[in-house]
C-alpha cells in the first residue's frame, strides 16, 4: 500500500567537487506527516509514501521507501524521484523527527544521510525550518569540562 500526500515538499539537488547532494526542505506545516509516515513505513503499514507537489513551473513526485540494501539510495526517473532508506537510516531519521514534533524545535537545522546509486552518490541533506542555536566552541569545551 502506498500512502499518497499532496503536500509541499521542496527538493533541490546540488554538486559540490564531484560529489551529489540532495536536500530535501520539511516545512513545519508538515512535520506531523512526515513523522506520522516514516513510522508506518518502519511499522510494515505501508510501502512507501508519495509527496505530489504541483506548482505553475512542474509536477514534482517524490517517493519514499524502505529497502534492504547496505546503503540508502537514490534514484530519479523521468519527473520522479525515489528515495530508498535503510532501516537504521528510516530510524535515525524518524526518531529525529519524532523528537521535533514532540519538543516542536530541532537539536539541529538538518540531518545528512550517505546514499549511493547512479543519480546521487553523495548525501542526502533534510533541512527543517525551526532548530536551537549552535553551542559556542566555549560553551561545548565547558560542557565536556575540557577547560
Amino acid at each position: 500500500m502506498k500512502k499518497f500526500l499532496d503536500l509541499p515538499l521542496v527538493v533541490d539537488s546540488l554538486t559540490i567537487e564531484q560529489q551529489s547532494s540532495l536536500r530535501i526542505h520539511i516545512p513545519r506545516t508538515i512535520v506531523k506527516d512526515w513523522s506520522l509516515c516514516l513510522q508506518l513505513l518502519q511499522e510494515s503499514l505501508i510501502d512507501s509514501f508519495i509527496f505530489r507537489h504541483n506548482s505553475l513551473e512542474s509536477r514534482r513526485i517524490v517517493e519514499f521507501q524502505l529497502e534492504t540494501v547496505s546503503q540508502s539510495n537514490v534514484k530519479e526517473i523521468s519527473n520522479r524521484i525515489i528515495i530508498g532508506f535503510t532501516t537504521r537510516d528510516l530510524d535515525f531519521i524518524r526518531h529525529f523527527f519524532l523528537r521535533y514534533y514532540r519538543d516542536g524545535v530541532a537539536e539541529v537545522d538538518h540531518i545528512d544521510i550517505e546514499t549511493s546509486g547512479d543519480t546521487y552518490s553523495g548525501y542526502i541533506t533534510i533541512l527543517v525550518e525551526e532548530s536551537v542555536p549552535p553551542v559556542s566552541p566555549d560553551e561545548a569545551s565547558r560542557r565536556l569540562n575540557m577547560k
